[in-house]
């Protein structure tokens, strides 16, 4: 176990859309050609289209895509992200994570987990706008510790040797995962560290636990939404707690997983997984924003999408139906232009049990004050303008066109006392 706190960070960067699709003619074409060799596709704003494509794509360095993980990947040496595993099997809380060094706190439990950290000092500046929720981590080497704990160390890493071997082939990546993924599914960890985590949080609060592994949330490498996270658990249920913990390291070996890392050139036994738990929110809106628009590259508009209940409305789309979409001027907050008004008829909240599920709640979206309220829609535009500011300004660094701050995706919650609260930054793709 290597205990330096550095990171290789890839060198082949591979930017992949998520476009949901509503037309059915369109879903029905897009399965029309699953046995094509490659497909070409073009997402725009105003139209979207689809087509065989010969030959799949082939990104800068030769890093092809198509129906497996091409050749050129399997035969070249994958690039290791190295973990600190010297704080395995203990519970970190965020306070003390944001105390770190960055790097140091990057090694020991990941980009994300770093950066929340960072959120929770930086809300406590009068300046922010925001506030963040507070956690604790399980940092990196805690799933293998507890695999060793458990007697079954040697069998897990026998499995991740072979899911390196047999990446370029779909059928024995996808077998091997399943069998690494119900091995992980049943390790904990120790009762020592599920009580310091369960204690980390007052009585009757209920979490969210999130993955924050050591290949998400990079620049070039953001794997937005390829991990796993458990809504609304209670974390004085030792045994439901621990469940989610299990599911979120398990998820660093779905077969998308592996395959994402293999085609960005990771290397499937570099790959780790931190454990982020933090107080869950009660919204009445959730929200993405992304500091420059995603469409148009402007640095100097702001891009949200917006939708009443639980995040995960936005960021599963288990839920039929559009958000608010909004761009907002960053020279003028409170400048607000609304290109969609949310079409969703249902909300996920939390269900009273604490038992890691959401249920469904009917809402009117038309009659909202999203919808109806000019006023108001323009002083939370303004809030969302100013939070994500000071967010880049702090979090982007100087590594943008020249030297400004790299722009972020952020997400949040407005909750219903109005309070404005940010659980996740991360480099926008």
């Amino acid at each position: 176990m290597n205990s330096t706190p550095t990171f290789a960070t890839p060198t082949i960067t591979i930017k992949v859309p998520l476009v949901a699709i509503e037309d059915a003619g369109l879903v029905n074409h897009a399965l029309s050609l699953q046995s094509a060799p490659g497909v070409k596709f073009v997402a725009q704003p105003s139209n979207i289209s689809l087509d065989a494509h010969e030959g799949g794509y082939v990104a800068p360095g030769g890093v092809g895509l198509g129906g497996v993980v091409d050749a050129a990947v399997a035969a070249a040496p994958a690039a290791a992200l190295v973990a600190d595993f010297g704080r395995a099997g203990h519970v970190l809380p965020l306070a003390n994570l944001g105390q770190l060094p960055w790097d140091e706190g990057v090694g020991q439990c990941g980009s994300k987990a770093t950066s929340c950290a960072v959120l929770s000092a930086l809300a406590l500046d009068p300046n922010a706008g925001f506030n963040a929720p507070p956690g604790a981590v399980i940092p990196f080497g805690s799933m293998e510790h507890a695999a060793l704990a458990m007697g079954v160390g040697d069998r897990l890493k026998a499995l991740i040797d072979r899911l390196e071997q047999v990446v370029n082939d779909p059928s024995e990546t996808a077998a091997a995962c399943v069998e690494c993924q119900a091995l992980v599914k049943q390790l904990r960890p120790s009762n020592e560290a599920m009580h310091a985590l369960s204690q980390s949080f007052a009585p009757g609060a209920k979490v969210m636990v999130r993955s924050s592994g050591n290949a998400e949330d990079l620049a070039g490498l953001s794997a937005a939404g390829l991990y796993d996270s458990v809504s609304n658990v209670d974390p004085s249920r030792i045994d439901v707690l621990g469940q989610a913990v299990a599911d979120v390291w398990a998820s660093l070996y779905t077969p998308r997983a592996v395959g994402s890392r293999a085609a960005a050139g990771v290397g499937q036994r570099g790959a780790a997984m931190a454990v982020l738990v933090q107080q869950m929110l009660v919204p009445e809106v959730s929200f993405i924003l992304m500091t420059r628009h995603p469409m148009t590259n402007d640095p100097n508009v702001a891009y949200a999408e917006l939708a009443l209940g639980h995040g995960e409305t936005l960021a599963s789309g288990s839920v039929r139906g559009t958000p608010w979409r909004v761009s907002m001027d960053r020279q003028n907050p409170g400048s607000a232009q609304v290109h969609a008004v949310s079409s969703f008829g249902s909300a996920l909240v939390p269900d009273v049990d604490g038992d890691g599920t959401l249920k469904s709640a009917t809402v009117n979206c038309a009659s909202h004050w999203l919808t109806v309220d000019d006023q108001k829609r323009a002083q939370l535009a303004g809030r969302l303008v100013n939070a994500g500011g000071f967010i880049e300004s702090r979090l982007g660094g100087n590594a943008g066109p020249g030297g400004s701050p790299l722009p972020q995706d952020v997400e949040g919650c407005l909750t219903p006392d109005g309070a404005l609260w940010i659980v996740q930054a991360r480099p926008q793709p």
